[in-house]
C-alpha cells in the first residue's frame, strides 16, 4: 500500500513539475494530493468535488461515505477493515483498495476497485469499470447486483495453496495471464458467469453448491474456451411430485443460459417413463441443449408402481466449448452429480354402490364396486336422508323410509381412498294382483253358510297384523277390515290391504227358536216363542205362514184349556232349516190332578185323577170319589167342581 502511495505522489510532483514549462498566458490549477486518515469510529462524508485529489486511508472502525455529488479522484485504501460506502451519485475516479475484511458498497460509480482476501464487496446496482481481485491468500466475496464491465482474476504471488473467490453477481471472469491461475483456484459464483480463460490453467467453478471442473488434457489445449455454470436451477435440483392422472406435475425443464451447446443424460429410475421434447443426437442416450435453449423431460411412474419417494443420483453430462488449440484434440465431458428426487403419489380412485329393490321386511343387497381399489376393505355406513353426517352408523336399517348408504373404500397402494354415497328407500311390498281370495261352503243366495277363509295369492303368506303371525289362510272374522302378506321365500311385506267384504255375506247360523225345546212340553195355558235370524225369510207354525219383522216373530201358542202340538219351521236366505215341535198344555196337565170350577180339555184316551174329597162334573149329579184315576168316554171340554 505504501508503494501505491509512493506512485501516486510521484504522478502529483511530475504534474507540478511539468506545469512551469505551460505558457504564461494559460491559467491552470493544479492541487497537490493529501492523505487523510480516518481513524475508528470516524466518519468522513464526501459531498462535493473540492477535495477530489485528496487520498483517503480509512483504519478498522473508520467510515468514509462519497455521497451524491461526491468524488474522489485520488486513492481510497481500505485495507485495514475500513468501510467504503459510493453512494448512488458518488464517484471514484481513480481506486478502491479493500483487504482484509474491509467492507466496499458500491451504489456509485467506481473506475478501479481491487478486492483482497476476506472482503467483502455489497453491488447496490452501481458501475465498477474494473474490479481486479489479486488476493494472495484467502477469499473475497461479491454481493448483489452492479455492472462489472471487466473482472480480472490475478493473483500475482500464488505459488501453491488455494485461492477462493465467492461471486454472487452476474458479469464475466476473466483469467488475466497465462499461467498466473495456479491449481485448484477455486471461484463460487451463483449467477450465469461466463468463464473466459485463454490461457490453460484450470480452476473448479463452483455453482450453487456443485463443483463443475475446468481441465486440461495438455498445455496449451483449451478444453473450454467459454463456459456457462448458470444451467437452471431447475436441472440441479429435480424435485417434483408425479402423480398417476397428472403426469404434468412430473415435467422437468432444463435450459442452457449459455454460450456453447450442451449435451445431458438423464438416466431416470427404470420404474418411470420419460418421455423428451426434443430428438435424440448423434451421442446414444445424450440430448442437445442449444446455447439459449431448453428441453423438457415429461416423467409418468410405470403401472402399478407403488407409492413412496423415489431418490436417484444421475449424472447430467455436459459437452461444451470450442476447440481453440491443436486440430484433433478431444472434446472432454463434464459432468453435474445431481439428486432426482421424485414423489409418486396416488390415483384417484372411483367407487359406486348399487342398492337392490328394498323391501320391508326383506333383505337388501348393498353392492360396492371399484376397479381401482376393490372391494376387500369396504366400510359402508347409513342415515337416513336429510339427517346429519354424524348420524351415520354401520347398522343397516330395516324400517320404511328414505335412506343414505357411505361407503369408504380403503386406499391401495396405487389408489387414494375413495368415499361415495347412494341414495335409496325402503318401501312396503306392493300388493300382488288378486291379492286375496274368499273360500268356504255356499247355501243359497250366495250366503256362505259356514266359516269364510282368506286364502293369499300364490307364493304369499296372510296375516290380520303387521308382523303379526303370517300363515297359509285367515278366517274371515265380523269385524275384520284388513290384512296383511308376506312374500313366502324373501320374508318381504306389504302395507295393509283393505278387505272388500261389501259381496261377502255370510251366514254360517241357522234362525233360532228361543223359549222352546224339540219335543219338549210347555205347562203353560199361553206360551210365547221368539223366532230371529238376520237372514229370516220364511216362518210356518203348524204350516201355516206367520209374519215377521226385521228377521224376527214372537209367536204366543195357546194349550187351548188342555194340550196343542205345535210344528214350528223357519227359514233364512242362506237356506238353513230350523224345525222343533213343542206341546204347549195346560198347567194343570202336569200332574195330572182335575182343577176345580176349571174348563178342561180331556182326552179319551189319556188318565186323569180327581183331587181328595168328591167331585161332580157339570150337568151331571152323579158323585165321584176323589184320588182315583178316571177316564171319558168322549174327548171334550170339562168343568169339574170338588163337592
Amino acid at each position: 500500500m505504501k508503494q501505491r502511495i509512493k506512485q501516486i505522489l510521484a504522478v502529483a510532483i511530475s504534474i507540478v513539475i511539468s506545469m512551469q514549462l505551460i505558457p504564461n498566458n494559460v491559467w491552470t490549477t493544479v492541487f497537490a494530493a493529501t492523505l487523510h486518515t480516518i481513524q475508528d469510529g470516524d466518519t468522513v462524508t464526501i459531498t462535493d468535488e473540492s477535495a477530489a485529489y485528496n487520498i483517503y486511508k480509512v483504519i478498522s472502525g473508520g467510515r468514509l461515505v462519497v455521497a451524491d455529488g461526491g468524488k474522489v479522484e485520488g486513492e481510497i485504501d481500505a485495507s485495514s477493515v475500513g468501510e467504503v460506502e459510493v453512494q448512488a451519485g458518488g464517484t471514484v475516479t481513480n481506486s478502491i483498495v479493500a483487504y482484509e475484511y474491509a467492507e466496499i458498497t458500491v451504489a456509485g460509480t467506481v473506475e478501479n476497485l481491487d478486492m483482497g482476501g476476506n472482503a467483502t464487496l455489497q453491488l447496490n446496482s452501481g458501475l465498477i469499470k474494473t474490479l481486479t481481485a489479486s488476493s494472495a491468500t484467502s477469499a473475497f466475496s461479491v454481493i448483489g447486483s452492479s455492472t462489472v464491465q471487466n473482472l480480472k482474476i490475478y493473483p500475482t504471488n500464488l505459488n501453491s495453496g488455494t485461492n477462493e473467490a465467492k461471486i454472487y453477481a452476474d458479469f464475466t471472469l476473466e483469467f488475466a495471464a497465462a499461467g498466473a491461475m495456479p491449481s485448484h483456484t477455486k471461484i463460487e459464483v451463483t449467477e450465469d458467469t461466463i468463464i473466459n480463460n485463454p490461457h490453460g490453467t484450470y480452476a473448479d467453478i463452483i455453482c450453487s453448491g456443485i463443483t463443475y471442473p475446468i481441465v486440461t488434457g495438455a498445455t496449451g489445449v483449451t478444453i473450454f474456451d467459454y463456459y456457462n455454470v448458470g444451467i437452471s436451477d431447475e436441472a440441479l435440483i429435480m424435485e417434483e411430485e408425479v402423480g398417476y392422472t397428472t403426469p404434468a406435475e412430473g415435467v422437468f425443464t432444463i435450459e442452457n443460459n449459455g454460450l456453447e451447446p450442451v449435451m445431458v443424460e438423464l438416466p431416470f429410475p427404470d420404474d418411470f417413463i420419460v418421455e423428451y421434447d426434443t430428438t435424440q443426437s448423434s451421442i446414444p442416450d445424450y440430448y442437445s441443449i442449444p446455447a439459449g435453449g431448453k428441453i423438457t423431460a415429461t416423467v409418468t411412474p410405470k403401472a402399478g408402481l407403488a407409492v413412496g419417494e423415489y431418490a436417484e443420483t444421475i449424472e447430467m453430462h455436459m459437452l461444451s466449448g470450442r476447440e481453440s488449440v491443436a486440430s484433433g484434440a478431444n472434446l472432454e465431458l463434464g459432468s453435474i452429480s445431481c439428486e432426482l428426487n421424485l414423489s409418486v403419489n396416488r390415483k384417484p380412485g372411483v367407487g359406486s354402490i348399487q342398492v337392490s329393490d328394498s323391501y320391508y321386511g326383506g333383505t337388501y343387497a348393498v353392492i360396492p364396486s371399484s376397479a381401482t381399489n376393490g372391494v376387500a376393505n369396504v366400510k359402508l355406513e347409513y342415515k337416513e336422508q336429510g339427517a346429519d353426517d354424524s348420524t351415520f352408523t354401520t347398522t343397516q336399517p330395516t324400517q320404511v323410509g328414505k335412506y343414505e348408504v357411505r361407503a369408504f373404500f380403503a386406499q391401495t397402494d396405487e389408489y387414494n381412498e375413495v368415499v361415495t354415497t347412494k341414495q335409496f328407500q325402503i318401501d312396503y311390498l306392493p300388493a300382488p294382483e288378486g291379492a286375496y281370495t274368499f273360500s268356504g261352503k255356499k247355501g243359497t243366495g250366495g250366503y256362505f253358510t259356514e266359516n269364510v277363509t282368506i286364502t293369499p295369492a300364490e307364493g304369499y303368506l296372510i296375516a290380520s297384523q303387521l308382523d303379526g303371525n303370517y300363515t297359509e289362510s285367515l278366517a274371515l272374522t265380523e269385524n275384520m277390515t284388513s290384512i296383511y302378506l308376506m312374500k313366502a321365500d324373501t320374508e318381504e311385506k306389504t302395507a295393509e290391504i283393505p278387505l272388500d267384504t261389501a259381496s261377502v255375506k255370510v251366514d254360517i247360523q241357522e234362525p233360532a227358536i228361543i223359549g222352546a225345546v224339540n219335543g219338549s212340553t210347555i205347562y203353560k195355558d199361553k206360551a210365547q216363542i221368539t223366532v230371529t235370524d238376520e237372514n229370516l225369510s220364511a216362518l210356518t207354525v203348524n204350516g201355516e205362514a206367520v209374519q215377521f219383522r226385521n228377521g224376527k216373530a214372537v209367536l204366543t201358542l195357546d194349550a187351548e184349556y188342555g194340550s196343542v202340538e205345535y210344528v214350528i219351521v223357519a227359514k233364512d236366505k242362506a237356506g238353513h232349516e230350523k224345525k222343533i215341535t213343542v206341546t204347549v198344555a195346560t198347567p194343570w196337565l202336569e200332574t195330572g190332578i182335575i182343577p176345580s170350577g176349571s174348563t178342561v180339555k180331556l182326552n179319551a184316551e189319556q188318565a186323569y185323577t180327581f183331587g181328595s174329597g168328591t167331585w161332580q162334573v157339570s150337568g151331571d149329579t152323579t158323585n165321584y170319589a176323589g184320588g182315583v184315576q178316571f177316564y171319558v168316554q168322549t174327548e171334550g171340554s170339562y168343568v169339574f167342581k170338588k163337592q
